[in-house]
């Protein structure tokens, strides 16, 4: 609901309730509340429960998709809408059991489908076995 939104965004970014750290692909480093995270992931809390220190490695992640994973579990909104960056939010939410934000993503996906990106996001779709966006696909290369 909106309340509950209000108050988890408050919490985003405020390095005051960070208590875990998550170190990316590219070296960048992404804080959050470990209660959070593992509240809202079934996968990440399991690992962060597989550690003593409050730090993990993302090896398959970059720091700006694991920002904008966590803005999206705090507020229900990311900064970037790119291409790029929903083909790795959908990645990421799939390995970590976001169904919200994998479906954020697919609906985005189909939302900015065109003749352009058609081939790119077919095999993206089929990779993931995302049948929704598969079948959207192969409508537009038909006309």
């Amino acid at each position: 609901n909106a309340n509950s939104l209000k108050l988890y965004a408050d919490f985003f970014l405020n390095p005051i309730y960070d208590d875990f750290t998550f170190f990316c692909s590219d070296d960048e480093q992404v804080s959050a509340s470990r209660f959070f995270v593992a509240l809202m992931s079934p996968v990440l809390k399991e690992l962060m429960e597989a550690t003593d220190i409050p730090v993990m490695k993302i090896d398959d992640c970059s720091g700006k998709t694991m920002m904008e994973v966590m803005r999206f579990l705090y507020t229900h909104s990311i900064n970037d809408s790119s291409e790029d960056l929903l083909h790795n939010l959908c990645l990421a939410a799939t390995k970590y059991q976001l169904k919200e934000l994998n479906n954020f993503c697919i609906s985005n996906l189909h939302e900015h489908l065109s003749v352009d990106n058609v081939f790119k996001n077919l095999m993206f779709a089929e990779h993931l076995n995302l049948k929704s966006l598969v079948d959207h696909c192969l409508e537009i290369l038909k006309l």
